[in-house]
Parts: C-alpha cells; structure tokens; sequence
C-alpha cells in the first residue's frame, strides 16, 4: 500500500488540515506531505516503521541545511530507497514521477515556498505533524 500523508498550510503560517490517503499524487500548492511508495504496490513494510520516520527526517533535514528551497523555486520532492539511506542515495527533484516502489520522499509545494523561504520553522512543524498522523494512522505498533 502507498501511503500519503499532506499538510495544508494556509498563507498565515497556520496548519489548516492533515489527510492521509492511500492514492499517492502531487503534494497540494499549499501543502507539505510524506510519503511511503510512489505507487500502490509499495514494498515497504509498515513494520519498517523507525526507519521510515527516520528517513522522512533525514530528507526534511536535508532541504533546510542543503538550502535547498531557493534552487527549485517551487515544488520539491526529496527521496531515498528505503534499502539504501544515505546522503549518496537521496534525490531531490521538482516531480516525483521518478521515485518507485520502494522509496519514501517528501514534498512541499510550490506556494509554500514563496511564503516560507526565509522561515522555515511551519514547514518543518507541518512535516512533524504530518510524521505522527502517519504513526497513529498507520505505522502502528508492528
């Protein structure tokens, strides 16, 4: 199963709502989201959960100390094999077309980065908010 989990943030740096849906597609203009295979039949397991809350970190972690935001200057995924976690293997791209079956990424979307270049601190809120509704939704207790 692919797993999405989105955050809208709205242009007065409020969280406005989380979703989480099993139908993985863009990350909404005005949203941050993770997400756990680029497609239906996923390999990663649930049971993997530690290690896919530890890479949506690593990749949000990356964005801001790689400053990378202001490169893409609109909508950026960051991924990486759920097998192989490192800085060598994490990609970062504007669609995320690219990842497969056995990644995990996350995104922001492009309106979000026009309002949050210089200030930081909502989106990574967003994403860790975003992190535990995908635990109590659905990286339970294996």
């Amino acid at each position: 199963m692919g797993l999405k989990v989105q955050g809208i943030i709205t242009p007065g740096r409020a969280l406005r709502s989380i979703t989480t849906s099993t139908t993985v597609d863009e990350v909404d203009t005005n949203g941050v989201a993770v997400y756990i295979g680029a497609t239906a039949g996923t390999t990663v397991s649930e049971a993997r959960q530690v290690e896919i809350i530890d890479a949506w970190r690593f990749l949000m972690n990356g964005i801001r100390d790689r400053n990378i935001m202001p490169q893409f200057a609109g909508v950026v995924y960051s991924g990486v094999d759920i097998d192989h976690i490192g800085e060598n293997q994490r990609r970062t791209i504007s669609t995320f077309a690219e990842f497969g079956i056995n990644d995990v990424f996350v995104g922001i979307g492009d309106a979000v980065y026009v309002e949050f270049t210089d200030y930081l601190l909502p989106i990574e809120t967003a994403f860790q908010q975003c992190i535990y509704t995908a635990m109590e939704a659905t990286l339970k207790a294996a």
